[in-house]
């Protein structure tokens, strides 16, 4: 086979490669680090886990956000005029500048937000540190104060 032609074919194998991995580790609608996992899977992923009260920054696109201490409940403010859940990607990180795997017993993006933010709905989730110790949080959203 002629080198030119062994390169295209090299060249295309490779790109089909990566436009592979691209498509398949990216999931539309994802919140990047953050998972609905459902209340089963929930509570496996916190067996054999140490319960921890390490503080969690959650970050939700360019804002990062800090839980209640008592509650440990974070409140983030959406946009009622807009009928999507487009916040941005979701990632955490502990205080100390451990990683955090974030999973969610359920996703908001399954319901109207104006419902939720309304109805004050709760979601329940984990934070699972360095994948030994983990932190259960619930995260509201409310309207923007004026």
């Amino acid at each position: 086979m002629k080198r030119g032609i062994r390169d295209a074919i090299a060249f295309a194998v490779a790109f089909s490669l990566v436009a592979w991995l691209v498509v398949a580790l990216s999931k539309p609608g994802d919140d990047s680090f953050a998972k609905a996992v459902g209340a089963e899977r929930l509570n496996e992923l916190k067996s054999g886990r140490e319960l921890t009260q390490d503080e969690l920054i959650l970050k939700i696109g360019d804002r990062s956000f800090l839980a209640d201490n008592v509650t440990k409940t974070f409140t983030v403010t959406v946009d009622l005029n807009e009928d999507n859940w487009d916040l941005g990607k979701m990632s955490g990180r502990f205080k100390d500048g451990s990683s955090a795997e974030i999973y969610f017993e359920e996703s908001y993006k399954r319901y109207d937000k104006k419902s939720v933010v309304l109805n004050g709905k709760r979601f329940k989730f984990i934070a699972i540190k360095d994948g030994r110790s983990y932190a259960e949080y619930d995260l509201v959203f409310a309207r923007p104060l004026k």
